[in-house]
């Protein structure tokens, strides 16, 4: 038992680590860098179009090497607080090869909520099972956690799906 314990907190502390990169990373719009998504990330894109029901195109994803401990990044455009006019996202190349699928889908899942639903991180955390409550947490959430919380994380990122 102590064992499972042991593995547990310690998945759960080297998911923590791995993180978003800052919220709403303003790039002028004569700077905007990707325009072709890497096909490696197209099945995660029309998972989240399915549920979303939107169109993605216009907000590119492409590998990239990230500083520090960021998982990935959205970078967007808009005016003051108006609509995101237009967005691209950065996956840190060697993190992504380390990450179990259920993580990959939560780390796209997570900057398609900032770049196309326009949504900020969300911290709290389920008191019992210590799982986060949001795919928009700030850190890339431990596999367990996408495991047993899928259908909730799922209901709460796209709330007109649920119904």
């Amino acid at each position: 038992m102590r064992v499972g314990i042991f593995v547990f907190i310690t998945s759960m502390l080297v998911s923590m680590f791995q993180s978003c990169g800052p919220i709403g990373d303003f790039v002028p719009a004569h700077t905007r860098q990707n325009t072709v998504t890497n096909p490696e990330f197209q099945l995660y894109i029309n998972e989240f179009e399915g549920y979303s029901g939107l169109d993605t195109r216009a907000v590119p994803i492409s590998f990239a090497d990230l500083p520090g401990d960021e998982a990935g990044v959205c970078h967007y455009f808009r005016v003051g607080a108006g609509p995101i006019r237009w967005g691209y996202i950065e996956i840190d190349e060697p993190y992504w090869k380390t990450i179990s699928e259920q993580q990959r889908i939560n780390l796209i899942f997570h900057e398609l909520g900032h770049c196309v639903l326009g949504r900020d991180h969300v911290i709290p955390t389920n008191s019992v099972e210590m799982c986060p409550k949001s795919f928009m947490h700030p850190s890339v959430i431990d596999t367990h956690c996408l495991m047993h919380n899928y259908n909730d994380y799922i209901k709460e990122m796209f709330p007109l799906w649920a119904k």
